[in-house]
């Protein structure tokens, strides 16, 4: 293997206690008050202030290029882990400003189709007249500039201010985002979402993602161009329902880009933890949150009104640029053969440039001054790091070694993890492994495998599986008890993408 960029992954601040106080207190009194999946209310909050910032600013990398801050986030989760409440906690806010224009909008509609009428009657009105004055053999310039004239003053139709989709079709968010140019799509039932709308564009969702104009061509309406939209989605789906769309339509859309560019994370449960607290109260203490978000979306619907609106371009400070070209570099070693990225080289592609916009997300939300920071920054890779894992996990095209690995792993499980065993000499696995994997080669590889993705460690450190070595068993990953982790029955519905 070749040697990787190292990267002080030890010295990241800890997934829950990040040093940003608005952020920080929003998800950890959603965690509170509902009962949710840490995951959940983490990537539903990193979505709102993307969501958010996409609004006022484009960021430019530390290694050149702009991009927007628009992020597309996909939740792995089971059905009743309240993402509906979660995203009415941090969506709530940007939910305002639709249905409070949405009347107005609605009384300019009916305004308009009293002055298209007008407009149109007028046109009969001129048109006939340009009729006689034919007949007659009268000059009928004057008339004609007169009807060009009224030709170019046929009423605008209205623009509705629509920030949150839930259930729309690709032809209808066009026409949106044309009008109103930030949108972000929420669901928590996304298979319908992801089948019919996200994946059935992938390429028109690509470009979006991108920041990149699309030309709209019609042919019984006017065409038009879809250019400076920004578009943020957070979208969760069923471990069942993600299993058979990968199988079905996720080859087409890892091979479009469309799975590289998205932040995808396994929520995990707390279903049957959900314990009421009858000291506490059920409602989470947002108004620090809540505040921020009405200035920004105050901001942005004046300048909106006022015709002035436009983005501003955020940068990262020296020390937060010397970081994310740290990272950039670690994840761009780790595509080498041996390296972690090997066989996910288009998912580790877009990382560094989804730190960056998690990074200036944060920044924005925060209202910090200047450039983005080091806290930002660091916090962004926390993020991006962590949903990377799951990633790999998931989504990621396995090996065989790889699929062996996770059927010794539920053997661990039952053997010993299940019995809350914590250490095991590779020895005795030698000797009472499932016989098909009781070779030292075997095991050595699998130890290694399960060691790399943090379900155990090998001692002492870089011993490599040796027969006198040590197995510790991390009774918990990412939180989770990794004995609840997907089993080798689970992914069975994937083996063909797999071998």
């Amino acid at each position: 293997m070749n040697e990787a960029c190292k990267f002080p992954f030890d010295k990241l601040p800890r997934l829950g206690a990040f040093p940003l106080p608005i952020y920080q207190w929003a998800v950890n009194e959603v965690i509170r008050a509902h009962k949710v999946p840490s995951k959940l209310a983490h990537y539903s909050a990193v979505a709102a202030a993307c969501a958010l910032a996409q609004m006022h600013v484009d960021v430019h990398k530390p290694a050149g290029g702009i991009v927007p801050t628009s992020v597309y986030i996909l939740l792995q989760g089971k059905s009743g882990e309240r993402k509906t409440k979660v995203d009415e906690c941090f969506f709530g806010e940007l939910r305002k400003p639709s249905k409070i224009h949405r009347k107005q909008y609605l009384d300019e509609i009916d305004a308009h189709k009293v002055r298209l009428r007008i407009w149109k009657r007028k046109e009969r009105v001129l048109m006939d007249a340009l009729g006689r004055a034919y007949d007659d053999g009268k000059d009928t310039s004057a008339l004609e500039l007169e009807i060009i004239k009224h030709g170019m003053s046929k009423p605008d139709e209205p623009k509705e201010m629509k920030l949150i989709f839930s259930d729309t079709t690709i032809a209808a968010l066009k026409n949106k985002l044309a009008e109103s140019p930030n949108g972000t799509l929420l669901s928590s039932d996304g298979k319908k979402v992801l089948n019919d709308l996200i994946l059935q564009n992938d390429a028109d969702v690509n470009q979006l993602w991108s920041g990149e104009g699309i030309d709209i061509q019609r042919v019984e309406a006017r065409s038009y161009m879809l250019d400076g939209v920004r578009f943020t989605f957070c979208v969760m789906v069923q471990n069942d329902s993600l299993s058979r769309i990968m199988l079905d339509k996720g080859e087409k859309a890892k091979e479009s880009g469309f799975f590289a560019r998205i932040i995808f994370s396994d929520v995990g449960s707390t279903i049957g933890e959900r314990l009421i607290d009858i000291i506490e109260t059920a409602i989470p203490d947002l108004e620090e949150y809540n505040k921020r978000i009405t200035t920004l979306l105050t901001e942005y619907v004046e300048a909106t009104a006022a015709g002035s609106y436009r983005r501003r371009t955020l940068k990262f400070g020296a020390e937060s640029s010397r970081a994310w070209i740290a990272y950039f570099n670690y994840v761009e070693s780790n595509i080498r053969a041996g390296g972690r990225y090997e066989k996910t080289g288009d998912h580790a592609s877009k990382l560094a440039d989804n730190v960056a916009r998690i990074a200036a997300g944060l920044h924005v939300l925060e209202g910090f001054e200047g450039e983005i920071g080091l806290d930002c920054l660091l916090c962004a890779i926390v993020l991006c790091d962590e949903a990377s894992k799951d990633y790999l996990e998931h989504l990621a095209s396995k090996d065989e070694d790889e699929i062996e690995a996770v059927a010794f792993k539920d053997w661990l499980v039952q053997k010993y993890v299940s019995k809350r065993t914590s250490w095991i000499e590779v020895n005795r696995l030698l000797q009472f492994a499932p016989n098909r994997m009781r070779s030292a080669k075997r095991i050595h590889r699998y130890l290694e495998i399960l060691e790399r993705d943090e379900y155990l460690v090998v001692w002492p450190p870089g011993s490599g599986g040796r027969k006198m070595a040590q197995v510790e068993f991390r009774m918990s990953r990412g939180g989770v008890a990794w004995s609840k982790a997907p089993s080798l029955q689970e992914l069975s519905s994937l083996r063909t993408e797999y071998t």
